[in-house]
């Protein structure tokens, strides 16, 4: 997930940097998607979100070559498992800040070739940058990305709610592209989609994260929102769509808790639903 040889920079590349935090760092998240035969298309970040106030980058690989959005050539794979290469290099998306900081989370290719993409952004870390503290990682949004073959058009298009725990401010339920449809989404979130009021369920009185599943009829400026698990008394996470063209779309996702990337107890949930 780190691209190596797509692109590299170290803290010595950062430290003169007012974006830099001073912690951690040293390894852009990308995430990827081919068309199945000639390119594979790519997102990035500056570095880890406790690192950087990232930025959101995309590029391609076609032809040995690395290019930017519009098709300009860019470099080479690093043959060395190393690059020369930046992330800003490639074409930014999403430009981060203090207060919004991106992380990638999924990417796709629709039936023209044309890349679609989602990842999260905190708002509200601008204080507490680099740092593990309570106070800080505590409103997330979503973001959708589509490439129209000239230029990308992101747009925010729901609150994802809280950190999933206090040890990292970035971490949230996440969001799912589906492949095989560029107007759908699914998402993971403790707040309500639309007005961001935290998801309480009559359940256990608790606030949980539920899935909910997001339909745009216009590139992602607005979206209409479904829930699809409600008053959960435990937290349904990662959702992820696999592709099944022609057929229901399958949702599958992780329901249990979680206190670490490393201690969690999951069970994997699926739904197969109609188009």
């Amino acid at each position: 997930k780190y691209g190596w040889r797509l692109l590299s920079w170290s803290r010595d590349h950062m430290k003169s940097d007012s974006r830099f935090t001073g912690s951690d760092g040293g390894r852009p998240y990308l995430r990827y998607a081919s068309n199945g035969t000639d390119t594979i298309h790519f997102i990035a970040t500056d570095d880890h979100p406790r690192a950087y106030d990232n930025s959101i980058y995309h590029g391609f690989y076609r032809n040995g070559k690395l290019h930017a959005s519009d098709g300009g050539v860019v470099g080479e794979p690093g043959r060395d498992g190393n690059s020369d290469l930046k992330p800003r290099s490639f074409t930014e998306i999403f430009q981060g800040g203090p207060d919004a900081v991106g992380w990638t989370t999924d990417l796709e290719v629709d039936k023209d070739g044309r890349p679609y993409a989602a990842f999260t952004v905190q708002v509200d870390g601008a204080g507490g940058r680099g740092k593990r503290q309570a106070e800080f990682g505590n409103d997330h949004r979503f973001w959708y990305g589509r490439f129209d073959g000239k230029q990308w058009h992101c747009h925010e298009i729901a609150h994802a709610g809280s950190k999933l725990y206090q040890n990292e401010s970035d971490y949230t339920g996440l969001i799912a592209l589906d492949p095989d449809d560029p107007d759908t989404v699914v998402i993971s979130t403790d707040a309500d989609p639309v007005s961001g009021k935290p998801l309480v369920s009559q359940t256990d009185g608790k606030r949980h994260r539920e899935l909910f599943r997001g339909k745009t009829a216009d590139g992602g400026k607005s979206w209409k929102w479904t829930a699809i698990t409600k008053d959960s008394a435990l937290d349904n996470l990662r959702p992820n769509i696999p592709s099944n063209p022609g057929g229901k779309r399958i949702i599958l996702w992780c329901r249990g808790d979680m206190t670490t990337f490393t201690d969690y107890r999951f069970d994997i949930a699926g739904l197969a639903e109609e188009r």
